[in-house]
Protein backbone atom coordinates (compact mmCIF):
# COMPACT_ATOMS: atom_id res chain seq x y z
CA UNK A 1 0.00 0.00 0.00
CA UNK A 2 2.62 2.45 0.81
CA UNK A 3 4.36 2.28 -2.33
CA UNK A 4 0.77 2.35 -4.35
CA UNK A 5 0.45 5.60 -2.18
CA UNK A 6 3.94 6.79 -3.31
CA UNK A 7 2.68 6.07 -6.95
CA UNK A 8 0.01 8.17 -6.80
CA UNK A 9 1.36 10.97 -5.09
CA UNK A 10 4.46 11.19 -6.71
CA UNK A 11 3.69 14.57 -8.33
CA UNK A 12 2.54 16.03 -4.52
CA UNK A 13 5.54 17.25 -2.88
CA UNK A 14 3.82 17.75 0.26
CA UNK A 15 2.74 14.16 0.56
CA UNK A 16 4.81 12.11 2.86
CA UNK A 17 4.39 8.00 2.79
CA UNK A 18 5.35 6.20 6.11
CA UNK A 19 4.93 2.47 7.80
CA UNK A 20 4.16 2.56 11.37
CA UNK A 21 4.71 -0.05 13.92
CA UNK A 22 1.87 -0.80 16.78
CA UNK A 23 4.02 -2.08 19.25
CA UNK A 24 0.89 -3.53 21.21
CA UNK A 25 -0.70 -5.65 18.20
CA UNK A 26 2.57 -6.33 16.57
CA UNK A 27 1.18 -5.01 13.56
CA UNK A 28 2.96 -2.77 10.68
CA UNK A 29 0.08 0.02 9.27
CA UNK A 30 0.65 3.35 6.73
CA UNK A 31 0.77 6.59 7.53
CA UNK A 32 -0.05 9.36 5.35
CA UNK A 33 1.08 13.23 5.97
CA UNK A 34 0.13 16.44 3.80
CA UNK A 35 -0.67 19.69 3.84
CA UNK A 36 -4.41 18.92 4.57
CA UNK A 37 -4.41 16.28 6.78
CA UNK A 38 -3.16 13.20 8.05
CA UNK A 39 -4.28 9.88 8.73
CA UNK A 40 -3.43 5.94 9.16
CA UNK A 41 -4.92 3.76 6.59
CA UNK A 42 -5.13 -0.17 7.86
CA UNK A 43 -6.81 -3.18 6.17
CA UNK A 44 -5.84 -5.41 8.05
CA UNK A 45 -7.14 -4.40 11.41
CA UNK A 46 -7.14 -7.54 13.82
CA UNK A 47 -10.14 -6.47 15.47
CA UNK A 48 -12.16 -5.77 12.17
CA UNK A 49 -13.58 -7.00 9.29
CA UNK A 50 -10.74 -6.07 6.48
CA UNK A 51 -11.77 -3.26 4.41
CA UNK A 52 -11.05 -5.60 1.41
CA UNK A 53 -14.42 -7.48 2.12
CA UNK A 54 -16.04 -4.65 3.71
CA UNK A 55 -15.91 -2.52 0.12
CA UNK A 56 -16.79 -6.15 -1.89
CA UNK A 57 -20.26 -6.27 0.02
CA UNK A 58 -21.00 -2.72 0.41
CA UNK A 59 -20.23 -1.74 3.91
CA UNK A 60 -18.32 1.26 5.78
CA UNK A 61 -14.55 2.42 5.17
CA UNK A 62 -13.31 1.50 9.00
CA UNK A 63 -9.80 1.22 8.42
CA UNK A 64 -8.60 4.27 7.77
CA UNK A 65 -7.77 6.54 11.37
CA UNK A 66 -7.81 10.86 10.56
CA UNK A 67 -5.22 12.26 13.11
CA UNK A 68 -5.68 15.98 11.51
CA UNK A 69 -7.94 17.60 9.14
CA UNK A 70 -8.09 21.15 9.99
CA UNK A 71 -10.73 21.75 7.29
CA UNK A 72 -12.07 18.61 6.88
CA UNK A 73 -11.41 18.07 3.56
CA UNK A 74 -10.82 14.40 4.03
CA UNK A 75 -13.64 13.52 6.52
CA UNK A 76 -15.93 14.95 4.23
CA UNK A 77 -14.81 12.63 1.44
CA UNK A 78 -14.98 10.20 3.36
CA UNK A 79 -18.66 10.80 5.20
CA UNK A 80 -19.49 10.56 1.37
CA UNK A 81 -18.63 7.80 0.85
CA UNK A 82 -19.50 5.90 3.82
CA UNK A 83 -23.01 7.36 3.64
CA UNK A 84 -25.76 4.88 3.06
CA UNK A 85 -23.40 1.89 4.02
CA UNK A 86 -24.02 0.11 7.00
CA UNK A 87 -20.81 -0.17 9.59
CA UNK A 88 -22.42 -3.66 10.70
CA UNK A 89 -22.46 -6.70 9.01
CA UNK A 90 -25.20 -8.30 10.87
CA UNK A 91 -27.97 -5.14 10.06
CA UNK A 92 -26.72 -5.47 6.34
CA UNK A 93 -27.09 -9.49 6.27
CA UNK A 94 -30.45 -9.36 8.24
CA UNK A 95 -32.14 -7.08 5.88
CA UNK A 96 -30.51 -8.98 2.54
CA UNK A 97 -31.82 -12.18 4.26
CA UNK A 98 -35.58 -10.12 4.50
CA UNK A 99 -35.32 -9.08 0.95
CA UNK A 100 -34.24 -12.47 -0.21
CA UNK A 101 -37.38 -14.10 1.82
CA UNK A 102 -39.58 -11.79 0.18
CA UNK A 103 -38.71 -12.56 -2.96
CA UNK A 104 -39.68 -16.26 -2.14
CA UNK A 105 -42.71 -15.40 -0.80
CA UNK A 106 -43.71 -13.35 -4.29
CA UNK A 107 -42.34 -16.31 -6.26
CA UNK A 108 -43.82 -19.36 -4.23
CA UNK A 109 -47.46 -17.30 -3.98
CA UNK A 110 -47.04 -16.21 -0.28
CA UNK A 111 -46.42 -19.40 0.86
CA UNK A 112 -45.00 -19.39 4.33
CA UNK A 113 -41.10 -19.96 3.95
CA UNK A 114 -40.13 -22.50 7.19
CA UNK A 115 -36.40 -22.93 8.42
CA UNK A 116 -35.12 -25.89 7.12
CA UNK A 117 -32.72 -26.64 10.08
CA UNK A 118 -33.91 -26.77 13.51
CA UNK A 119 -31.69 -23.92 15.16
CA UNK A 120 -33.00 -20.68 13.87
CA UNK A 121 -29.52 -19.02 14.26
CA UNK A 122 -27.83 -21.27 12.43
CA UNK A 123 -30.08 -21.70 9.65
CA UNK A 124 -29.53 -17.44 9.34
CA UNK A 125 -25.58 -18.14 9.95
CA UNK A 126 -26.29 -20.43 6.92
CA UNK A 127 -28.04 -17.93 5.00
CA UNK A 128 -25.31 -15.14 5.16
CA UNK A 129 -22.70 -17.74 4.30
CA UNK A 130 -24.94 -18.45 0.75
CA UNK A 131 -25.09 -14.54 0.46
CA UNK A 132 -21.48 -13.85 1.00
CA UNK A 133 -20.49 -17.03 -1.40
CA UNK A 134 -22.70 -16.37 -4.20
CA UNK A 135 -23.77 -12.87 -4.02
CA UNK A 136 -20.23 -11.45 -3.23
CA UNK A 137 -17.88 -14.08 -4.11
CA UNK A 138 -15.59 -13.74 -0.48
CA UNK A 139 -12.87 -15.95 0.28
CA UNK A 140 -12.88 -18.05 2.83
CA UNK A 141 -10.68 -15.69 5.40
CA UNK A 142 -13.87 -12.66 4.42
CA UNK A 143 -16.55 -15.52 5.62
CA UNK A 144 -14.67 -16.04 8.33
CA UNK A 145 -14.19 -12.24 9.46
CA UNK A 146 -17.51 -11.76 8.66
CA UNK A 147 -19.40 -14.48 10.53
CA UNK A 148 -17.33 -13.86 14.02
CA UNK A 149 -18.32 -10.46 13.74
CA UNK A 150 -21.99 -11.27 13.22
CA UNK A 151 -21.72 -14.35 16.07
CA UNK A 152 -20.14 -11.61 18.61
CA UNK A 153 -22.87 -9.26 18.10
CA UNK A 154 -26.08 -11.41 17.90
CA UNK A 155 -24.97 -14.15 20.27
CA UNK A 156 -21.93 -12.81 21.87
CA UNK A 157 -18.26 -13.71 21.87
CA UNK A 158 -18.67 -16.63 24.24
CA UNK A 159 -20.41 -18.73 21.91
CA UNK A 160 -17.63 -18.98 19.67
CA UNK A 161 -13.91 -20.56 19.92
CA UNK A 162 -11.16 -20.27 16.77
CA UNK A 163 -9.90 -23.70 15.25
CA UNK A 164 -7.52 -24.04 13.01
CA UNK A 165 -8.18 -26.55 9.94
CA UNK A 166 -5.15 -28.08 8.37
CA UNK A 167 -4.71 -27.53 4.30
CA UNK A 168 -2.51 -30.37 3.15
CA UNK A 169 0.33 -28.97 0.43
CA UNK A 170 2.27 -31.60 -1.67
CA UNK A 171 5.29 -30.50 0.68
CA UNK A 172 5.78 -29.72 4.12
CA UNK A 173 6.43 -25.92 3.19
CA UNK A 174 3.21 -25.79 1.14
CA UNK A 175 0.92 -27.09 3.66
CA UNK A 176 -1.12 -24.08 5.59
CA UNK A 177 -3.19 -23.40 8.35
CA UNK A 178 -6.86 -21.22 7.98
CA UNK A 179 -9.27 -19.86 10.87
CA UNK A 180 -12.39 -21.72 11.23
CA UNK A 181 -15.32 -20.89 13.98
CA UNK A 182 -16.42 -23.65 16.68
CA UNK A 183 -20.41 -22.74 17.87
CA UNK A 184 -21.35 -23.70 21.19
CA UNK A 185 -25.20 -23.77 21.22
CA UNK A 186 -25.53 -25.42 24.84
CA UNK A 187 -27.01 -28.53 23.07
CA UNK A 188 -24.84 -29.03 20.17
CA UNK A 189 -21.78 -27.90 18.87
CA UNK A 190 -21.27 -26.62 15.38
CA UNK A 191 -18.33 -26.36 13.07
CA UNK A 192 -18.11 -23.20 10.45
CA UNK A 193 -15.53 -24.48 7.87
CA UNK A 194 -14.66 -21.69 5.95
CA UNK A 195 -12.83 -23.49 4.10
CA UNK A 196 -15.52 -25.94 2.10
CA UNK A 197 -18.27 -23.08 2.86
CA UNK A 198 -20.19 -25.42 5.28
CA UNK A 199 -21.64 -25.27 8.93
CA UNK A 200 -22.64 -28.69 9.91
CA UNK A 201 -22.34 -30.10 13.56
CA UNK A 202 -18.74 -30.73 14.95
CA UNK A 203 -18.11 -33.61 17.53
CA UNK A 204 -14.52 -32.60 19.62
CA UNK A 205 -13.60 -36.38 19.16
CA UNK A 206 -12.73 -35.34 15.65
CA UNK A 207 -9.73 -33.62 17.38
CA UNK A 208 -8.21 -36.61 18.31
CA UNK A 209 -8.00 -38.56 15.18
CA UNK A 210 -5.09 -39.62 14.18
CA UNK A 211 -4.46 -37.09 11.17
CA UNK A 212 -7.03 -34.66 12.53
CA UNK A 213 -7.97 -32.02 9.96
CA UNK A 214 -8.61 -29.74 12.72
CA UNK A 215 -6.39 -27.91 15.50
CA UNK A 216 -6.90 -26.26 19.00
CA UNK A 217 -6.29 -22.98 18.37
CA UNK A 218 -3.49 -22.57 21.00
CA UNK A 219 -1.54 -25.31 19.69
CA UNK A 220 -0.41 -22.81 16.99
CA UNK A 221 -0.62 -19.42 18.66
CA UNK A 222 3.08 -17.87 19.18
CA UNK A 223 4.17 -19.13 22.22
CA UNK A 224 2.31 -18.34 25.60
CA UNK A 225 0.94 -14.55 24.72
CA UNK A 226 -1.84 -14.48 22.17
CA UNK A 227 -0.65 -11.43 20.58
CA UNK A 228 -4.12 -10.40 19.87
CA UNK A 229 -8.06 -11.88 20.13
CA UNK A 230 -9.78 -10.21 17.75
CA UNK A 231 -9.80 -12.16 15.34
Amino acid sequence: MAKSLKKIFKDRDDVEICILWSKENTHYLVGLICDDYSITLDTDDFFKIKDLTRLKTGLTIEGIDILNDKNSKFTNELNKFNECRSEYALKKMENEININRENLIDDNESQEINYTDDNAEIEFLKNVMEILITKYDIDSQGIFEYLKEIIDIKLGQEKRKKIWKKIEGNTTESTRYIRCLILDMDKEKYLIDVDKRIIRPFNEEELKARRPAFVDFKELSRGFYDYYDGT
